[in-house]
């Protein structure tokens, strides 16, 4: 279901500072599991630091019992890790460049009788969303006003065009436009299409944009009032869908 502004007005907190804050810090992190190079058990007790360039230890975890340990740094850069355990000599690894926001995942391999070559094996890399995602997903968290259709609901939605998605919306009308695309109204009015923050000017259908594989996420806003500022506020006639695409996914 897409989400809406019942029920939740009075649920507006900013625990911490964590929600409201726009400068929280995003550190670079490296998470993964360590094993042994010669029956692929997990090692557990063991220690891993992260080596910044100049060999400067910037963090330590220890494994858990499942071998995964997690490590960060406050700023992008090339790093390596160390693995120490009683029975296994001290093994580093190869370089591993992280960006900023990056979470890096890799399987360290250790042997108890040689070090191996490049015993790191990267795994998996997520970037961070860029900030107007994660602005998305705060007023999505609020949703104080507006209606907001996430990533993981339009996955689950599961529609072959993007104007499907918006016939979820209660008081949008969604109706045919010519080669198949369809322009969508409220209450007899259509509605400003910003795409990444940018008002597609003279276009009055999303189908026209884009695709549901293309889309991060939607808000919907029924009056001018209901706009975000930054993005027009009052200057909006008729409200506005806002279309956020996957931008760095």
């Amino acid at each position: 279901m897409a989400r809406t502004q019942s029920g939740w007005l009075f649920a507006i907190t900013c625990a911490a500072g964590l929600i409201c804050s726009p400068d929280v810090a995003i550190s670079q992190v490296i998470q993964g599991i360590l094993v042994d190079d010669r029956d692929d058990v997990p090692i557990e007790a063991a220690t891993v630091v992260l080596l910044a360039e100049d060999s400067l230890a910037i963090d330590t975890a220890a494994t858990d019992t499942a071998g995964f340990f997690r490590v960060s740094a406050e700023n992008g850069g090339q790093y390596r890790l160390i693995a120490r355990r009683i029975g296994y000599p001290a093994t580093i690894s190869n370089p591993l460049r992280i960006s900023p926001g990056d979470t890096l995942r890799v399987e360290f391999r250790i042997a108890a009788g040689a070090v191996l070559l490049d015993p790191v094996l990267v795994t998996g890399r997520r970037r961070a969303p860029p900030p107007d995602i994660r602005d998305f997903y705060a007023r999505a968290d609020q949703a104080i006003f507006g209606t907001f259709i996430t990533r993981e609901e339009i996955e689950r939605a599961n529609v072959i065009r993007a104007s499907d998605l918006l016939r979820r919306i209660p008081g949008m009308q969604v109706g045919p436009l010519q080669w198949g695309s369809a322009t969508a109204t409220m209450r007899g009015c259509t509605p400003t299409i910003i795409i990444d923050g940018v008002v597609a000017n003279f276009e009055r259908s999303i189908d026209n944009l884009v695709t549901p594989m293309d889309l991060e996420g939607i808000e919907v806003y029924r009056a001018s009032s209901q706009v975000p500022v930054q993005y027009g506020g009052m200057r909006i006639r008729c409200g506005a869908i806002m279309l956020w695409t996957r931008r760095g996914f």
